[in-house]
């Protein structure tokens, strides 16, 4: 039982686990696209910005070049009609072919040039002093003159305009010697500012980019996030089907442990039948022994008597034999004298008889009787 809490236990932390991983992956995904989304939106401004400046730039420098040249003779027609509020000598010139000319000077080329421009980026020459009326500044532009009079370099911002949402960029103009010959009157001098060149940027089209990035960008991080979550979702379900697995190892083993510990058990119970039946059988046999020990200690009593008694009697005739030894060597002993005794006997019988003989030889030899009868002769 403890080892299925154990393994429930551990099937839930990894379930809490795996929600706490997809839960911080989430976050790091909408984090991470919120950041791209911001920074694309940054990138989208600051496209925005670098147009309306590139604009201004070439505005600059068209308008620098055409200032140079005194202003720019073009064909009249409804598009370029002679500019009323020029007061110069020679604005309007017919060629020797009849072809009428009239002078367009840089701030009237500007103007020309942006009204022909419908949905683009759109530039605005302006003034708080312009001599045409039409170019007065709007409220926006108003501001920005104002901020150039304080001393401001550029004011750019994002507003809302009847063409929809704007970047709105400007930049003020000065006063250069070419320019004095329209604007003297005006009573400005050399370096002064004389207005501003306002540079709308329309965010419509920039928006509709951005919004397609944007949409890839979301479907990258989408991918992503799913990516991700396979890689979490996979090894979880790979380490549950482990746990189950060894769940159900763990069962097996429990049913194997309680199937041994049975046989175990029965064969614990034959052992202790068996050892009472041996216990008993033991007690049985050593009655016998002990019965039998009994009688071997008694015959072994007996024989020990039986044996000191024979010792006893070995002993007895052991002195008996050596007294006979001894009484044989003493009778040896009588015996060897009383040969001697005889030999020496004999000896002296047979040297008598010797003699005798001698004597009778003697005797007869002289032709005397025998000396001594033998008998045995």
């Amino acid at each position: 039982m403890k080892l299925k809490e154990d393994i429930h236990r551990m099937l839930a932390r990894l379930g809490f686990y795996t929600w706490v991983l997809v839960l911080f992956w989430t976050c790091c995904i909408v984090t991470s696209l919120l950041w791209n989304l911001h920074v694309q939106n940054e990138n989208i401004l600051e496209m925005a910005q670098a147009s309306a400046r590139l604009t201004y730039e070439n505005d600059v420098l068209y308008r620098r070049w055409a200032a140079r040249q005194g202003g720019v003779y073009v064909k009249v027609s409804e598009d370029t009609p002679p500019n009323p509020y020029l007061k110069v000598p020679d604005r309007d010139v017919t060629t020797t072919s009849g072809l009428s000319l009239t002078l367009v000077n840089p701030a009237y080329m500007v103007r020309l040039v942006h009204e022909g421009e419908t949905g683009g980026t759109l530039g605005h020459i302006t003034s708080l002093r312009p001599l045409r009326p039409e170019n007065g500044p709007d409220a926006w532009e108003t501001a920005a003159l104002q901020a150039f009079e304080r001393g401001d370099k550029e004011t750019i911002s994002m507003e809302q305009t009847s063409n929809g949402k704007c970047l709105r960029f400007m930049r003020p103009i000065f006063a250069e010697q070419a320019c004095l010959k329209c604007h003297a009157v005006q009573g400005y001098k050399e370096g002064d500012i004389r207005g501003g060149i306002s540079i709308s940027v329309p965010m419509g089209l920039m928006h509709t980019i951005g919004m397609s990035a944007n949409g890839q960008l979301a479907l990258a991080h989408i991918v992503l996030w799913m990516i991700g979550l396979m890689g979490i979702v996979l090894p979880r379900r790979s380490l549950r089907r482990q746990i189950l697995a060894r769940e159900e190892a763990e069962d097996s083993l429990v049913k194997i442990n309680t199937e041994l510990e049975q046989r175990v058990a029965d064969q614990v119970a034959e052992v202790r039948k068996a050892n009472e039946t041996l216990e008993q059988r033991v007690a049985e046999r050593t009655s016998e022994i002990k019965s039998a020990n009994k009688e071997l200690n008694d015959s072994r009593r007996a024989a020990l008597n039986l044996m000191d008694d024979a010792v006893m009697a070995r002993q007895q005739a052991e002195q008996a034999a050596a007294m006979l030894v001894q009484q044989a060597n003493e009778l040896r002993s009588s015996n060897e004298d009383l040969a001697r005794f005889n030999s020496a006997a004999v000896d002296r019988e047979l040297r008598m008889v010797e003699l005798k003989k001698q004597v009778n030889e003697l005797c007869l030899k002289a032709g005397l009787p025998p000396e001594y009868k033998m008998e045995f002769d």
